[in-house]
């Protein structure tokens, strides 16, 4: 076990970084001192030196970067954080793991399977840590349900699930067919992968993964259905690449079965809820994953959100307490509200790299995940189920070929 803090560097400084950065700026504050942030990357060195005067103000000011080749050259660090747009995790993962350091990067792990396995590769020649980021799993509610579903067996045998998330924008009339935000690179399929339902789809994948085990098969719906034109800087449009709405139907190797629907292209009135469904109850919550679970059994009595808390954490021992929520974190775990994941999963990656053993959630959980919703746009482009374990084993790839092709995979 290293006596010395982690050197990590910062590989990334748009906006998911601003909040891995702040992550690292809260475990300062509550006296973590196992790491020094020793350098920041990014090719827009405005960016990069905005990063390095927020990370001075609780620690040495790190070294600024605009090159990734010239940082590894010049002192390669002990890890780092990745937050690149989805088409430069393979490469940068890839240079730094081969440079000895241990990676994080934020989800989805790679922009298709081919370039995540490049990157689960890299790491067992090496020998160093992949880890996944992945926050939501982390959080108290979905922690909580978990118990609920699987430890607890509060519901019964699990059976069913339903997932339904539509809206539409309010601030852009429909007949205008133009979208009121700019396009970057999240709209083009090519550097982003498959828009929101890849990048924020990976989320749900892993808390039913974590919830239920091994998703069987896929078989959905994708499309642009608002198919409008995104501003560019130059005042032109152009219409993007990804989808904005898929409906899915999953089946579990555990005989769990559910629909998941997700859409940006329905106007009026949005749902937002989780629910699932066992043989004497259900467990359910608003929102887009289960951060405020009720339990509510067949005879119609309800169990609330802070009864099922209380109970959870009362199940829990001491190291499993520590593991999940730690004291020198959150001394208070029931009073935890909001994004509280992203410290928690850059804890875990520190300690993962300063103890040598595994994160929660190493490259392998992040591919599990992505493999899920990229079954999603496969089935769509077959017209047919396919199961997941084709799609991760790249003999289902008709949807991902193109990318691959860009990015000199195939």
């Amino acid at each position: 076990m290293p006596s010395t803090p982690v050197r990590l560097a910062l590989i990334g400084c748009g906006g998911m970084a601003r909040i891995h950065l702040n992550a690292y700026g809260s475990l300062k504050q509550k006296g973590i001192q196992t790491f020094e942030i020793t350098a920041v990357c990014d090719p827009a060195l405005d960016r990069a030196e905005q990063f390095a005067a927020l990370a001075a103000e609780w620690g040495d000011r790190p070294t600024v970067y605009a090159d990734l080749e010239a940082l590894l050259r010049d002192r390669p660090p002990d890890a780092v954080d990745v937050t690149t747009p989805h088409h430069l995790h393979h490469t940068t993962a890839i240079a730094c793991l081969e440079a000895g350091a241990h990676v994080l990067i934020e989800k989805p792990l790679g922009v298709t399977i081919r370039a995540a396995r490049r990157m689960i590769e890299a790491a067992q020649r090496t020998g160093r840590t992949l880890a996944t980021a992945e926050q939501v799993r982390r959080w108290i509610g979905p922690r909580a349900t978990r118990w609920a579903l699987q430890e607890a067996g509060l519901i019964g045998a699990p059976r069913l699930f339903f997932a339904q998330n539509s809206g539409g924008d309010r601030h852009a009339h429909p007949d205008e067919r133009r979208s009121p935000l700019p396009f970057t690179w999240r709209q083009d399929k090519l550097t982003g992968g498959g828009g929101f339902i890849f990048d924020g789809g990976v989320h749900y994948a892993d808390v039913l993964l974590y919830f239920f085990g091994d998703v069987e098969t896929v078989y959905a719906f994708v499309g642009d259905v608002n198919a409008w034109e995104w501003p560019l800087p130059d005042g032109g449009t152009r219409r993007i690449s990804v989808e904005d709405t898929c409906v899915a139907h999953l089946t579990f190797a555990d005989g769990v079965v559910g629909t998941w629907t997700w859409t940006g292209a329905a106007p009026g009135r949005g749902i937002n809820y989780t629910v699932y469904h066992g043989s004497h109850g259900s467990v359910y919550s608003e929102g887009i994953y289960p951060t405020h679970p009720e339990l509510q059994w067949w005879n119609g009595e309800v169990v609330p959100y802070e009864e099922l808390i209380r109970r959870f954490l009362a199940s829990l021992g001491a190291e499993e307490r520590e593991c999940l929520f730690p004291a020198a974190l959150f001394p208070d775990p029931a009073s935890l509200s909001g994004d509280h994941g992203v410290e928690l999963e850059v804890y875990d990656f520190l300690e993962a790299v300063r103890t040598g053993r595994p994160p929660e959630l190493d490259g392998f959980a992040g591919l599990r995940a992505q493999a899920v919703v990229t079954a999603f746009f496969e089935s769509h482009i077959s017209g047919q189920p396919v199961r997941v374990a084709d799609v991760l084993a790249g003999r289902v790839d008709a949807y991902q070929r193109e990318i691959d092709a860009a990015w000199g995979l195939r």
